[in-house]
């Protein structure tokens, strides 16, 4: 018998030499727990080599079976022990999306494999271990049913919104919902694919069938005010898409509504509400005092990666907009303790100084220095503790076998160059540094970013 150790829907199980933790999910009667690791890079003497994940499947306490997986994404189980699991593939040398979705019985045979080349997203099954879901990514963005004893498709949706979402079922209505999580259900839909009538689904339909002009402005008004999260949020993907095309439609009249939703405690809608005020500003600059000033006043506090991020879109909006924040900038890449915030900055004071040169020229040398010494920018490894048990977590950039110092000249490099396509003059003094890593840099990406830089600046 393993011993299980839970909290939330993470699992970590000890048996002999197995220590092992993982995402979990486990059946509608409890009998059965899946648990499963991504695979990843580590790098030792020999260089960067992949590692494997792993799923286990769990009887009680009890270890089924234990199986190696390229990429394990998501997995679920029925109760009487099939399990379904996505299995995103690794392909590093050829550079393509793909994944397959696997089906095991209770006692570890394949039941069904099935390869897709695009990434799935989700996957479920039914309590009786007899039907299969899983939805893929862009670009296929489809749904699919299979019947697990034939291995066939059963039917299949083409749809974003069936696609991107959680797969959740109801067995005793034989229904399936698809969740936007943290928001609500944005599709609903029989065990035979057909939708099943509701207020969600009527404005799926509506919001399909609007167009791009000011009657379609004017039903997105309506649809923006649905007390379903995923369905505002479904509306202003397709105000956004909208306001992305060239044809002038007026949106003022939604600004109100879209700063409340900005204001709100949902992320996903907070941040998509952001992007829709700064192409309404784009399209009608007249609403300066409702978009981009309204947005900064948000942003007066702390400074953090999102902050920093969203300067970014507004500084390539209205670069003069923020000339009041550029000191708080400027010190954020002097003095904060996250790279990460520091390398915003630095990509800010670019997209400032290629529209407003003079506002970024107190930063230029501050720019050279990290430009020139990246080894000041170090990242300490991140340790959490988990049931007594200390573990250390390997940060992106060493999984990405890039060095935070490297990601942070890079952008003071994309920096320096965004200011001397405006005034070649103010960034003179940096030419012979960029052409020395443009042609000794041990970086690839460097010396590509500094070969672009000096290029600019002759155009």
């Amino acid at each position: 018998m393993a011993n299980v150790f839970e909290k939330d829907s993470w699992i970590r199980i000890k048996s002999g030499e197995l220590n092992f933790f993982g995402k979990s999910s486990k059946s509608r009667d409890n009998e059965f727990k899946v648990v499963f690791s991504d695979g990843h890079y580590v790098k030792d003497a020999k260089g960067m080599r992949w590692i494997d994940g792993k799923i286990v499947l769990l009887h009680g306490d009890k270890i089924a079976w234990i199986k190696q997986i390229s990429r394990p994404y998501n997995a679920n189980v029925a109760s009487n022990g099939n399990l379904v699991v996505t299995n995103w593939i690794s392909k590093p040398s050829e550079h393509r999306l793909g994944s397959s979705l696997l089906v095991y019985a209770a006692n570890g045979d394949m039941l069904l494999q099935h390869q897709f080349e695009s990434n799935l997203n989700d996957c479920n099954i039914t309590d009786d271990g007899r039907i299969c879901f899983a939805n893929t990514l862009y670009p296929d963005n489809t749904l699919y049913a299979f019947d697990i004893a034939s291995k066939q498709i059963l039917w299949n949706l083409k749809d974003k919104n069936a696609s991107t979402g959680k797969i959740r079922i109801e067995d005793q209505r034989q229904i399936i919902k698809i969740e936007k999580p943290g928001l609500d259900f944005i599709r609903t839909l029989g065990f035979d694919g057909k939708p099943i009538p509701s207020e969600t689904e009527n404005s799926v339909t509506r919001l399909q069938s609007i167009s791009s002009d000011q009657a379609g402005v004017n039903a997105i008004a309506k649809l923006i005010e649905s007390s379903n999260q995923a369905i505002a949020l479904e509306t202003l993907q397709k105000l956004k898409s909208i306001l992305s095309r060239k044809k002038t439609i007026d949106a003022s009249s939604l600004i109100p509504k879209i700063q409340q939703i900005f204001n709100s405690k949902e992320t996903k809608l907070s941040d998509l509400a952001f992007d829709v005020l700064v192409k309404i500003y784009a399209k009608d600059p007249t609403t300066k005092n409702q978009t981009i000033d309204f947005l900064i006043q948000s942003l007066e506090g702390s400074l953090d990666e999102k902050n920093l991020y969203r300067l970014t879109r507004i500084a390539q909006a209205d670069a003069d907009s923020i000339a009041s924040l550029m000191p708080k900038i400027e010190d954020c890449l002097k003095s904060s303790n996250s790279w990460n915030e520091k390398r915003w900055a630095a990509i800010v004071i670019g997209y400032v100084g290629k529209k407003s040169p003079n506002l970024v020229k107190d930063s230029i040398p501050l720019l050279l220095h990290y430009i020139e010494h990246p080894e000041v920018t170090k990242q300490k490894p991140r340790v959490v503790s988990t049931h007594g048990i200390r573990i250390t977590l390997a940060s992106p950039e060493s999984i990405l076998g890039v060095d935070p110092g490297t990601w942070l000249k890079d952008a003071c490099i994309d920096a320096i160059g965004y200011i001397g396509t405006t005034d070649p003059a103010l960034v003179s003094g940096a030419r012979n540094l960029l052409e020395k890593i443009a042609s000794t840099d041990v970086s690839e990406y460097s010396r590509k970013k500094a070969r672009k830089a000096l290029e600019s600046w002759e155009n």
